[in-house]
This record gives C-alpha cells, structure tokens and sequence, in this order.
C-alpha cells in the first residue's frame, strides 16, 4: 500500500514516516541499501529510499536476487522504497534482466558492481549495458568501492574501480544518467573534474573524509553534481549529516545537494509518478 503524498507535510507527518522508512530498511539491514530523500525544511523526516540488495555483490543468479528486491520493497517499503536491480554484464543472461527490471519490475534504475563481478570499465559489455541502460532511460549507479580496502583482510582485498577509461565511454554514450557512489576515497585529482565534466555524472558525498571535506569539494565541482550520501549502514548516518552542517553553504547548494540534484534524475524518468521534495542517501 502506497503512502498518501502531500506536497507540505507537517514535522510531525514526517517524523512518523520516516520512523516507518527506518524500520523497513532495518528489517532487511543484512540485504538491503538505498536512498532516502528528505524535506529540508523537516530535517528528522523521510519519503523516498532507493534501494538495492547486497545480494547482488556476491550471487550469480542476479534474476531471483532482483525479483526477491521488487517483491519485497512494496511489501516491507509501503510505497517508499523503490527498487534498484543489480546487473552483471558477463553473465550470459544480462541483457534480458536488464530488460525485466525495466519492464517487468518497473525499476527507475540499475547499480554495478565492476569490482565483485569481475570486469574492468573498458570491456566492451560495459560500454553496451550503459547503452542499453540509457535507451531503457534507466539511472545507472556506478559503486567504485563498497569497503575501504584499509578495513580488509590482504588475502580478501576487492581493489576499487578503475575509473580510467570512464570518461571516453560516458562521452560515446548520449541519454546516459550515471551516479557514482563511494567515488570519493579514490576519484581525485584532475581526473574528478574531467569524468564529471564528460557528461550527465553526479557522485554521492558518502566517503568524503576530513575536516571541510564538502566544502573543498565543491571548489572542483558544482554543487549540481553532488548528491547527499551516508554509506548506511556500514557508515553511520549522523557523519554525513554533520558533513552537511559543517560546510559553508549556500541556500542553492544545499538544497541541490539534499533533494534538487535527485529530484532532477527522477523528473528524467518516464516511470516517474510523482517527485518528493526531500532526499537522504542511505546505503550499504
């Protein structure tokens, strides 16, 4: 059962349903990550989660995996979580779950996962699934790490993504929507401007470390680039809310940051029903 939609809901409307959102997200902590977008006048509430399963890191059968996540979403989410299926392009299959979670799950969007399933960015089935992505006009996330591979074992490291050849591929490909997530342990320098700069590429601000983190941030980048991101819940969510209150920004920028930047990849959608006025960024 979906939830009522108001344009100006009441602190309290959203308190209550974002203790809903929390709850769903906590049942399923163990499979289940995504976005959540908030009011920012109502900084304690939310509407929308976008969610993906950790299932999709380490399964072959990515179809049940998807189907478990389109299932379980409108059960446990109450019209709040929407499902992000999981694609990997070297398995024989992929093409037509690409398809299934388009048109059959009704997904808005797809999450890759390069470094567990194998594949580096210039195999050329990569550059054809975000083709085929951007013709289903699907959000495509990209995660360039899951885990700092400080955090790991030496004989179970997962390097993070390569993301050398990206910029060339995202230049080729016309229609392409891409986030990347977790971008920032790794994506620096001038190769950050370059990539976000080849074409519609947003990151998230989940693993931006250090003091001013998003205000230096945004010295290399526009605001309109950025969206809100807590890694929850292998992150704690309170950090990247703190990321937030402690940079210097403007009204614009946060706003773009919060809800407007999401909002603007949503409103690009055809599957779209209605746009939320409030973004989060949980995910695992």
């Amino acid at each position: 059962m979906g939830m009522e939609w108001s344009h100006e809901p009441s602190p309290e409307k959203m308190r209550q349903e974002n203790d809903e959102v929390l709850q769903a997200v906590r049942a399923h902590s163990d499979r289940a990550f995504g976005f959540v977008y908030l009011n920012p006048r109502h900084t304690q509430a939310s509407l929308q989660a976008w969610a993906g399963t950790f299932d999709g890191l380490p399964h072959k059968d990515l179809p049940a995996a998807n189907a478990r996540l389109a299932e379980e979403c409108p059960r446990f989410g109450k019209g709040m979580l929407l499902p992000f299926g999981s694609i990997n392009p070297t398995m024989p299959d992929w093409l037509e779950e690409l398809r299934r979670c388009a048109r059959v799950h009704h997904m808005r969007g797809i999450r890759l996962h390069p470094n567990y399933h194998g594949y580096a960015l210039d195999d050329p089935r990569f550059e054809r699934l975000l083709r085929h992505a951007a013709e289903l006009n699907l959000i495509v996330q990209l995660a360039l790490v899951m885990e700092d591979e400080r955090m790991m074992h030496a004989r179970l490291r997962v390097d993070p993504v390569d993301t050398e050849p990206l910029a060339a591929i995202v230049k080729r490909t016309a229609g392409l929507r891409l986030v990347l997530l977790n971008a920032l342990r790794t994506l620096r320098g001038p190769m950050l401007p370059s990539l976000l700069g080849a074409g519609d590429v947003c990151l998230d601000l989940a693993m931006i470390e250090g003091v001013g983190g998003l205000g230096s941030l945004l010295t290399q980048t526009s605001a309109d680039r950025v969206l809100f991101g807590s890694h929850a819940p292998l992150f704690y969510f309170e950090a990247a809310e703190l990321k937030l209150k402690e940079s210097r920004l403007t009204t614009s920028q946060a706003r773009a940051i919060r809800f407007g930047n999401a909002t603007r990849l949503f409103d690009a959608t055809s599957l779209l029903d209605s746009s939320p006025n409030y973004f989060v960024n949980s995910r695992g």
